[in-house]
Parts: C-alpha cells; sequence; structure tokens
C-alpha cells in the first residue's frame, strides 16, 4: 500500500530519531481512526532505517482482558535477557520497569520502540510507559506510540498518559484522511469512480484499499461488504484458516494454524496471497484489525463459539498464556474454563500492577460464582474488593468485602475472616463511616485472636493502629502499632512491619515522641527494600505529613518528590492521589504556588468524591483565595459542605485553615471564632501542630482570646505572644515567606513592612496585598 500523503508524518519521526542519534531520546505519539495507515506508517519508517538502528516491536491486542505487559512479552520475545527473565518472574513489576529501561539504554545505535494500539493496553502497559516517559530524554531509545482517538473513553488511562506527554522530547503526528487527489491517484487503474470512492471511504486507505481490492465498481456500502465478498472466491479451506485467524485477536502462531488445519499448506498459503492474510514472525495475522472484526461480526453466535472452541482446546494442548486462553473460554461460552483459570489470571494481573485486568477477570468470575466453593467464593470476593479499592471504586468495594465477610462466615475461616473484615474496615473508614471501621476492625482482632494465623492478626493489629491514626486518636494507636511490629518482626514479615512501623512512628510523631521519625524513616526504608510499592508510598505519605505537622515542609516536600512517582508507577491511584495533595500543601507552604498549582489543580479537576477531595480542594482554595480568585472560595465552600461527617482532622485541616484565614483577612471575627470552635472538637493541642497552630495564630491576628497549644512551635508562639521580629525570623527557619511577609507587615515597621509588602507582590497574593495596605494605612 502506497503512503501517499504521508511525507510530512514521515520526516516528524526521522526528525526525532536524529534527536536521538544527538543524545536526546523522545516519544512519538502516532494517532488516526482505524485503517488510516498507522502500522502503514511506522512500517515504511522502520524499514528504511533498520540499518541504522535497532527496531524492536510489540503490540496490544484486543483481548477481551489483555495480558500484564503484552507488547513488552513481543518484544521479550525477540531480545530475551533480563527483560525476558523478569517478565517471567511475574511477580516484581518493579524488576519489569527496570528492564524496559535498561532495554531503551542499549546502545550505541539508536533504538526505535514501536508499541502499536495502546488503546487496548494492559494497566502494567501504562506503567510502564509512564515510567519510560520520565526517563526518555536519558536514554538513546526513540518511542513510537499508536492508538486510536475514537476507541478512547472519558475516563481512558490513556488520556492520563498522553497528558503527561509534553516537552521537546514528545511528538505527536495526527493522520487524517486522504485527498480526493490522493484517491483518484491510487484508483488510477481501476473502473471505480474516484470521486464517489472518496466519498463513500471518506479517504481511508484500508477501506480504498479493499474496495479496488474487490474490483466492486458499485463500491459496497460498508468495510464488512467489502471484506466478505473479497472472501467468495476463496476455497472453503481458506476460508476455514481464516474464521480460525478472525477470532484470534492478534494473529496465530504458524504451528498453531498448521495444527488446526491439519498443515493445510495450499490453504495458509491462498489466504495470504489473496491480501487478506500476512505472516510475520512467526504468526499469521490479518492484514488489517478491521478486517478480522468484519470477518468475525459475520458469524452466528454458534460459528464464534464452535471456532472458538476449536482455538481454545489447542491453545490449552499447547500450556498458551492465561489472557489468550481465556479469551477463547469467554467467546466459546466454556464457564469452567473460565472459573478454574481466571482468579490466577487476575493474580498475576494484580501483581503486574494491572489493576483493571485483575478486576475484570473476578467479575467475569463472580457472574459464575455458583461454580465456586464457598472458600474460593468468600477468597475471589475479599480480592476483588482488594483491586476496587487499589482502583478508587470504594462503593463497590465496601459492597464486595461486605460479601467477602458474610461468605466467610458460612465457610467458618477465621483466618479468612478476619481478613475480610479488615478490608470492609478498610472501605467503611474511606467512605466516611470512622465509627463502623472502628467496630468492624475491633471485631477483627477478637477473631483473630480466639483463631487466625499470626500474619493476619499483625496485620490486624497494623490496621487498628492505623485506624486510630486516620481518627486522630494517637495515644490509643500507640499499643496496637507497637503489638503489630513486635509480631510481624517475630514471624519475619518485612510487608507488616512496615505497615505497623509506619502508623505507631505518625502516632509517636503526633503525641509528642520524636522517635517517631526513626520509625517512618523505617517504614520507607523496608518498603523500598522488598519492593512493597504500596506500603512505601503509605510511609513516605504519613513521613511527610509528619514532618508538615512540625512545620518541616522543606523535608517533606523532598520526601514526596522522591516517592510519587513510584506511586504513579504501580498506579497507586487513591495514594498518589494523596501524596500530590500533600505535596501541594507543602509547596504552598514554601513559597511555591506556581508548583503547587500545577500538583493541586488536576486533583480538584479529577475530583468525584468531595469528601475524599476535601484536603485539594483546602490547598488549592487557600492558594487561590489569597491571591483574590472567587474560585479558591467557591473551593473553600465546596470543602466546608463536607466537613463534619466524620472526625479526621487530617482530612479537614486544611479546610478549617483555609476558611480561618479568609474570614480573618475579611475581618470577620465572628467567624473566626465559629470555625475556630468547630474544628477544635476533632483536635487536640498535642496532634498536628501545623493545623492546631494555624488557627490558634489566626483567631489571635482576629484579634480572640486562645490558649497557646502545647508544645507550639516557635513561628506561632512567637506570633500569637505578638512578637512578630522573632515570628518573621522563626517563619524564615521554616521556609514560608507568606507568613513571614504577614508579620513583617502586622510590626508595621520600615523597611520590614515594605518586605513583607514585597513578598505578597511577587506571591501575587492580591487579596492579602489588600488587607495590608488596609493595615498600614487604614485611610486608604
Amino acid at each position: 500500500m502506497s503512503v501517499l500523503e504521508r511525507d510530512e508524518s514521515l520526516k516528524q519521526l526521522r526528525d526525532a530519531l536524529s534527536s536521538v542519534a544527538a543524545g536526546a531520546g523522545s516519544i512519538a505519539v502516532v494517532a488516526g481512526e482505524a485503517g488510516i495507515g498507522k502500522t502503514q506508517l511506522v512500517r515504511v519508517f522502520t524499514d528504511t532505517i533498520r540499518d541504522d538502528a535497532r527496531v524492536l516491536s510489540g503490540a496490544c491486542d484486543d483481548l477481551i482482558t489483555p495480558p500484564a505487559f503484552g507488547p513488552w512479552l513481543d518484544i521479550a520475545r525477540d531480545v530475551g535477557g533480563a527483560l525476558g527473565e523478569a517478565l517471567d518472574s511475574g511477580d516484581n513489576p518493579s524488576a519489569v520497569l527496570r528492564a524496559i529501561v535498561d532495554e531503551a539504554a542499549q546502545g550505541p545505535a539508536p533504538n526505535v520502540i514501536v508499541i502499536e494500539d495502546v488503546h487496548w493496553a494492559d494497566d502494567a502497559t501504562f506503567d510502564s510507559l509512564r515510567y519510560l516517559s520520565r526517563r526518555i530524554a536519558d536514554l538513546p531509545s526513540l518511542v513510537i506510540i499508536t492508538y486510536r482517538p475514537d476507541d478512547l473513553s472519558a475516563d481512558h488511562p490513556l488520556l492520563g498518559l498522553l497528558g503527561q506527554l509534553h516537552g521537546p522530547a514528545f511528538h505527536r503526528i495526527t493522520l487524517e484522511p486522504l485527498t480526493e487527489q490522493a484517491v483518484a491517484e491510487l484508483a488510477a487503474d481501476s473502473d471505480v469512480d474516484p470521486a464517489e470512492l472518496h466519498r463513500v471511504t471518506g479517504g481511508n486507505p484500508f477501506f480504498i484499499r479493499e474496495v479496488l481490492a474487490s474490483n466492486d465498481v458499485g463500491v459496497p456500502p460498508t468495510v464488512r461488504d467489502v471484506v466478505l465478498a473479497r472472501l467468495r472466491p476463496l476455497t472453503s479451506e481458506a476460508r476455514d484458516v481464516i474464521t480460525l485467524v478472525a477470532v484470534s485477536p492478534g494473529g496465530l502462531e504458524d504451528a498453531l494454524v498448521a495444527g488446526l488445519t491439519g498443515n493445510d499448506v495450499d490453504a495458509i498459503s491462498e489466504a495470504e496471497a489473496h491480501g487478506i492474510l500476512e505472516g510475520s514472525e512467526g504468526r499469521i495475522r490479518f492484514h488489517n484489525e478491521l478486517a478480522r472484526r468484519a470477518v468475525e461480526a459475520a458469524m452466528t453466535n454458534a460459528q464464534g463459539r464452535d471456532i472458538n472452541r476449536r482455538v481454545l482446546d489447542t491453545l490449552r494442548e499447547v500450556d498458551a498464556d492465561g489472557a489468550r486462553l481465556l479469551h477463547h473460554a469467554v467467546a466459546a461460552g466454556d464457564v469452567d474454563v473460565l472459573v478454574a483459570n481466571a482468579p490466577e489470571e487476575a493474580r498475576q494481573c494484580s501483581a503486574a500492577g494491572a489493576h483493571r485486568q485483575a478486576a475484570a477477570w473476578y467479575e467475569k468470575v463472580l457472574d459464575h460464582e455458583e461454580k465456586l466453593q464457598p472458600a474460593e467464593r468468600a477468597q475471589v470476593l475479599h480480592e476483588y474488593a482488594v483491586e476496587l479499592h487499589r482502583l478508587n471504586r470504594l462503593e463497590e468495594a465496601g459492597r464486595a468485602a461486605a460479601a467477602s465477610v458474610t461468605t466467610w462466615e458460612e465457610v467458618g475461616d477465621a483466618t479468612g475472616l478476619g481478613r475480610a473484615i479488615i478490608e470492609l474496615a478498610r472501605n467503611q473508614h474511606f467512605l466516611g463511616d470512622s465509627e463502623a471501621a472502628h467496630e468492624s476492625t475491633e471485631r477483627a482482632v477478637a477473631v483473630l485472636e480466639e483463631g487466625g494465623q499470626d500474619e493476619a492478626l499483625a496485620s490486624a493489629y497494623s490496621s487498628l493502629a492505623a485506624l486510630h491514626v486516620w481518627r486522630h486518636r494517637m495515644i490509643e494507636a500507640l499499643p496496637w502499632g507497637e503489638k503489630a511490629s513486635r509480631l510481624a518482626a517475630t514471624i519475619d514479615r518485612p510487608d507488616i512491619l512496615s505497615h505497623a512501623l509506619n502508623y505507631l512512628g505518625v502516632a509517636k510523631v503526633l503525641s509528642g515522641d520524636e522517635s517517631g521519625f526513626d520509625d517512618l524513616a523505617d517504614a520507607v526504608s523496608t518498603a523500598d527494600r522488598i519492593g512493597h510499592a504500596e506500603f512505601h508510598a503509605r510511609a513516605a505519605n504519613n513521613l511527610a505529613t509528619a514532618l508538615f505537622s512540625r512545620l518541616r515542609y522543606v523535608e517533606g516536600v523532598a520526601t514526596l518528590e522522591a516517592a510519587v512517582d513510584k506511586a504513579a508507577d504501580a498506579e497507586l491511584l487513591s495514594l498518589e492521589y494523596n501524596m500530590r495533595a500533600l505535596l501541594g500543601q507543602g509547596l504552598l507552604m514554601l513559597g511555591r504556588w506556581d508548583e503547587a498549582e500545577a500538583e493541586l489543580r488536576p486533583l480538584v479537576e479529577r475530583a468525584t468524591d468531595d469528601l475524599l477531595s476535601a484536603p485539594s480542594f483546602g490547598y488549592l482554595g487557600r492558594l487561590l483565595m489569597r491571591k483574590g480568585l472567587a474560585e479558591g472560595d467557591e473551593l473553600i465552600d465546596r470543602g466546608l459542605a463536607v466537613t463534619g461527617v466524620d472526625d479526621s482532622l487530617l482530612r479537614y485541616g486544611a479546610i478549617a485553615a483555609a476558611a480561618i484565614e479568609r474570614a480573618w483577612l475579611a475581618a470577620d471575627v465572628d467567624e473566626v471564632g465559629r470555625l475556630r470552635s468547630k474544628f477544635m472538637t476533632i483536635a487536640n493541642a498535642a496532634d498536628s501542630l501545623d493545623w492546631v497552630g494555624t488557627t490558634a495564630l489566626y483567631a489571635t491576628r482576629a484579634g480572640l482570646q486562645v490558649a497557646i497549644p502545647d508544645p507550639c512551635p516557635p513561628s506561632f508562639l512567637y506570633g500569637i505572644q505578638g512578637d512578630w521580629e522573632q515570628a518573621a525570623a522563626a517563619w524564615a527557619d521554616v521556609g514560608d515567606p507568606y507568613e513571614r511577609a504577614i508579620e513583617f507587615i502586622l510590626g508595621g515597621q520600615e523597611p520590614q513592612a515594605r518586605e513583607g509588602l514585597q513578598i505578597l507582590q511577587e506571591l501575587g497574593a492580591a487579596r492579602t496585598l489588600k488587607w495590608a495596605h488596609g493595615h498600614l494605612d487604614p485611610a486608604d
């Protein structure tokens, strides 16, 4: 097929490769509708550069649920080595990501890595592309990604990836339909009217090719008609080969086709010679995916089931990978194969970080839960709840966890029941019912102490410690954290130990014991050592929270910046969201307002639950309110609307601080007092010193008499006492220019007051500047 009108696109790819040769890796994203010629463009390009570059190719297939790291499995078949070993291990996605980067770092010749049809990619593949994109500038590789924009739903994960690909290392290429002139050139040797051909096909190269190959002067109205018309002259044996390949997205290996057809070489050759199938790299596939779909769609239900059954039986004989096997089992209606194999495939997807795929397989199994034994059903429900929580589908996760609890009760297994109750409690908390979560966790502890396994009991102890921390009950958390860490160390479970040290450390710090920072650092390093991405993210998040509680914003921001990408790579959506919100807070306090807004605005824009998103509303609302923007007030009000649902100061501290500061700027003393009374009912002076101190400081600035928190950081203490010079110096030590500027202005002395105005001007704090001018010159 010609690549008419693709010269500019080819030039863009060559320019991207030239930048790689010059030492700057890049990613090229090729977009276009089905049949527009993305694959043909990439093939022409790679054919012209094979002598000068190393070309690696993989594709995502339209399977019911794709395998984890699908296109990298294709590439590993060619390169083997560390990438193949990492993929074969199946239980360490971090090792796979490192191996992918190592492969892209091979030199000296440039690498061209092609990943086709990314709209069908699994979660682990998206993780790998995000991971690679953050490192591509330093790698001698051009990564080419192809996808169909019209196949993307509003919440498709590819949209999030594309949103991150900006800057000189990234190139966007969109293929447009061919013009009428190009169509006329292609149709020059046929009897087809080129104007009518262009009108009917819309300039789509695949449609044009199929019409011209069919020699149908009348131009059939649909691609399905065109493709089926081309099958009619073929022998029944050749059509049999075509239907076998049609039910197999990504094609079938030569040996499988030979086995399925009795090694009918003539039939296979006929299908290839007719231009419908093509053989390459040991596999037979359709020349174009649209043609495959057309043939598959033309089958009756009975035909489809029969053909998929034939392929399924052959795949079972050769021990094919789970995703392919299950794809054909579903299509063949073989529930027994589905139920027997899908749970393990889901677990493998989960281990690889492909949580959407894992949840999808659990859903398919649970459609036939009557086929499961009670203990199997309880375990599948539990694992399904875990995956849903990771995907931030919390209400569904809660329902699955509750069903798992009920089923484990019927089974009578204490360990299974205890674990299920813990998962239920986790979802109850995140859905705002902390009281129910507390009752559930205490029940889990009682069940497991009576007859559960030690590892489950250690997890229950640690979960109860975590729950007390989430409810800001640090003293109550301490004994449970101690119990959990001792038991986890005794049974040599570093994962549970990391979780326990995490919440023990937070509880210590927020109850006044600074040794908790050592526990938190140990929690981070332990999780990192064993490659536990989730516990690493949790510990880093909590270490930063503890550092912020002591106004150690520089250290907290550094902790988050070092860890947040790992959470993103592992697609830990809820944790990544929390970490980025916290990072936004730290950047705000350090006066890095543009960076803070860049972190917080995407969180607010994609917020689906105001309760869970309250911290990001508070941080961004406070920033924009200081700038005098109405959007800031709207976000603060949105956060205030959900406060009081539970007793989490960790959730509402940001809203409290933003609302009280706003009331102070408006000189609304009554509102300052009302808000402080409301929020101080869910905190005490020994807990989060940043939020408690902030509300006390702004209440004092409003003219209210408040008790000084004990302990109280110097920046708050001096401000509450009215010692503006010492307070300004303390805020300089903290690194917060905004609060330092306010103390300068409150002092009202030159040249400090002028410096305070200059700081506010540079920050863009228009509303605060208006207050400052009024304070310094009441006549204004």
